[in-house]
């Protein structure tokens, strides 16, 4: 809740690199974006847990293998 506030608030008191690592699989394209753009936040790292989307959905149990991958070069500057 509030991440983007908090990486904020980090890179306020003096953080100079701040990252996040997820599996990216529970928000947008959109917040991805801002969040990279306005909290102040160096890089995104996302844990796919998978090399097909069959052993993503074994792990995970959920269809998102196609999503994350496409997130990948969308944030990409």
């Amino acid at each position: 809740k509030d991440i983007g506030k908090r990486i904020a608030a980090a890179k306020d008191i003096g953080y100079d690199y701040l990252y996040l690592t997820t599996n990216g699989s529970l928000r947008n394209d959109e917040f991805w974006l801002d969040l990279l753009e306005n909290s102040g936040l160096s890089s995104i790292k996302f844990s796919i847990n998978g090399g097909t989307r069959e052993s993503y959905k074994k792990i995970h149990g959920k269809e998102k293998f196609n999503i994350l991958l496409r997130l990948v070069p969308y944030l990409h500057k």
